[in-house]
């Protein structure tokens, strides 16, 4: 009974021991709900996969090389799967490893999508700083990203404006034609008008203009001196040593970079106005902007004609009348010592020489007539008591002069005469300039003559004395003689004109000759259309000026009592009186 007691444990213990390792050797499984996990797009997200499992323990895994970018949690039987995003256009890929129990292994494998490429492009910044650029301040941009423009604004000398880096912040790659530009390395020229263009990861593109506001950018030559010590001209007699640079003339070859000049002031009336006129002096001959070479230059401030055009005006009718010697008109921006002084008219100095009044230095001779009567070698006439100065040749003294005299006096003696009026003075004097000159003044109505003021005439060896170059006009244009242009429109010169001022005396001589009327009026008559058509030149001309008038008229200095409408209502005005002027002296004309 004991043995079979102990038999029927033993076969107990046998069938436990049996089952157990039965249980012991079930199998272990792991089933993620998905073998991959491919994410919609670039952007920082996550997934989360169930899976199922006999196991007591799951671990999961992300290669260590990619675990910057993805990782895994386990929250009970799910899997939570998060990417960052993908700053790349490239996709990319990892395996997920779980392991359960570590007896088995299942992987995961996980794609995400490199990003979209962008249509974005926009400029966030720009600024020329001035550490790199060697200038006086930072030039700061103001970006419009709906206009497109980058608008930079400043007042100073910029002497490397054709060789600017600018420092910007894109969204895109930025170009300048078809070179890529690199913030802080990429040199441009501001000078001319400049494009720039942001090219999107996509390949759209977008134009941003660069709009310069200032001196630098009105489009017209840029001239700036520097004077030694950083002096200022106080004197019309000093001359203070000075390097000159000139750029933005449209010809390369005649930009100038650190000329030695020299300085000083000029003009009667017009030094004592608040913006002044100066005289520049090279040390030899030198051609400004493709001019005959000479060493002397003007710079005239034209402070108080409100367009900036008047002198203009009468050179380009002294152009078309075909005076022999004539004045050139150049406007250009001015800086001395670095400071913008305004808007300047560039042209020849009065006096004898090749490119000027190319007459004989022996025996011609260039005079001014002028009430102010201030040169070093001057005499007055015996008849008018005219103010003759000695422009050319030079003198050493008053001996030298005398040929002048003398030549000058047997003209106005010509005039008085006994059986004057008559032609006898065609000897001594060219009729054809004398009337062209008359009329030029008359157009524009130029009361200077009445003194007489700024007039000049010439005679070379063998030739009768010739009238010109014009000058010096801004009490033209039906100037009131305060403070408004275009208000007077009488006539200047006319038989039986009873002005008593010395000059009108002199020329209104001329008008009791029937002979010389007759061929004034002739004159008139064949350049009417020439003059006529001065407006379109003036319309030219003064868009010409936009740009530059604005920033001329913003310096205080700069602004006379006569600037009372906008620059293109005085433009208007201009045109106006002058259209009425010609059809005035056709009518006056008809009388003669």
């Amino acid at each position: 009974m004991k043995r079979q007691t102990y038999y029927y444990l033993v076969l107990v213990l046998i069938t436990l021991f049996v089952h157990s390792c039965k249980e012991s050797i079930e199998e272990i499984f792991l089933l993620p709900e998905s073998s991959t996990v491919l994410f919609e797009n670039s952007e920082k997200q996550n997934k989360l996969i169930s899976f199922e499992t006999n196991a007591s323990i799951v671990s999961a895994t992300v290669p260590a090389s990619d675990a910057e970018w993805c990782s895994v949690e386990i929250e009970e039987k799910t899997l939570r799967i998060s990417v960052a995003q993908n700053p790349s256009l490239e996709s990319r890929s990892t395996v997920v490893r779980l392991s359960a129990d570590d007896k088995i292994d299942a992987t995961i494998e996980v794609t995400q999508p490199g990003r979209v490429k962008s249509s974005t492009k926009r400029f966030n910044s720009f600024v020329i700083p001035a550490s790199i650029n060697n200038i006086k301040n930072d030039i700061v941009g103001v970006v419009d990203n709906y206009m497109f423009t980058i608008t930079l604004r400043t007042t100073d000398w910029i002497p490397n404006v054709k060789s600017l880096t600018a420092n910007f912040d894109a969204v895109g790659t930025v170009y300048v034609a078809d070179k890529i530009q690199e913030s802080g390395q990429t040199p441009n020229s501001f000078l001319n008008e400049l494009t720039y263009t942001v090219v999107a990861e996509d390949g759209t593109s977008v134009n941003y203009k660069v709009i310069g506001k200032g001196p630098m950018f009105t489009g017209l030559p840029v001239i700036s001196v520097d004077i030694e010590g950083g002096l200022e001209v106080i004197e019309k007699t000093v001359k203070l040593p000075s390097t000159l640079n000139l750029v933005n003339t449209g010809n390369e070859n005649w930009e100038k970079s650190n000329a030695s000049i020299s300085i000083r002031g000029r003009g009667n009336s017009t030094w004592s106005m608040p913006k002044k006129p100066y005289r520049i002096d090279f040390p030899s001959k030198t051609s400004m902007f493709g001019l005959p070479a000479a060493k002397k230059w003007v710079l005239l401030a034209n402070y108080q004609d409100p367009t900036l055009l008047m002198n203009d005006i009468a050179f380009e009718l002294g152009n078309r009348f075909g005076l022999q010697y004539n004045h050139s008109s150049i406007h250009v921006e001015l800086f001395i010592n670095g400071t913008y002084r305004g808007n300047y008219q560039l042209t020849e100095q009065n006096e004898i020489g090749e490119g000027r009044v190319n007459v004989d230095k022996n025996n011609g001779f260039l005079v001014e007539l002028d009430q102010y009567y201030d040169e070093d070698y001057k005499f007055r006439s015996n008849y008018l008591n005219l103010p003759v100065m000695v422009i050319g040749p030079d003198l050493e003294s008053e001996v030298g002069m005398t040929y002048i005299k003398e030549a000058f006096q047997a003209f106005e003696n010509s005039l008085f005469e006994s059986s004057f009026p008559n032609e006898s003075f065609t000897q001594y004097c060219d009729i054809k300039s004398l009337i062209d000159y008359m009329l030029i003044n008359e157009i524009v109505r130029n009361q200077e003559l009445f003194h007489p003021k700024s007039t000049f005439c010439y005679k070379d060896v063998g030739s009768p004395i010739k009238w010109g170059p014009l000058w010096d006009f801004d009490w033209a244009f039906g100037y009131n003689e305060s403070n408004k242009y275009f208000v007077k429109k009488d006539l200047l010169f006319y038989r039986g004109n009873s002005n008593t001022m010395t000059g009108s005396k002199f020329f209104n001589r001329f008008m009791e000759v029937p002979e010389f009327r007759k061929q004034y009026v002739a004159r008139w008559k064949e350049m009417k259309p020439q003059v006529a058509d001065i407006v379109n030149y003036i319309d030219d001309k003064s868009t010409k000026l936009t740009k530059s008038q604005q920033e001329n008229f913003k310096i205080a200095t700069a602004k006379p009592v006569t600037m009372n409408a906008s620059y293109q209502e005085l433009i208007e005005q201009m045109k106006t009186w002058l259209t009425e002027r010609i059809a005035f002296l056709d009518q006056q004309f008809a009388s003669f």
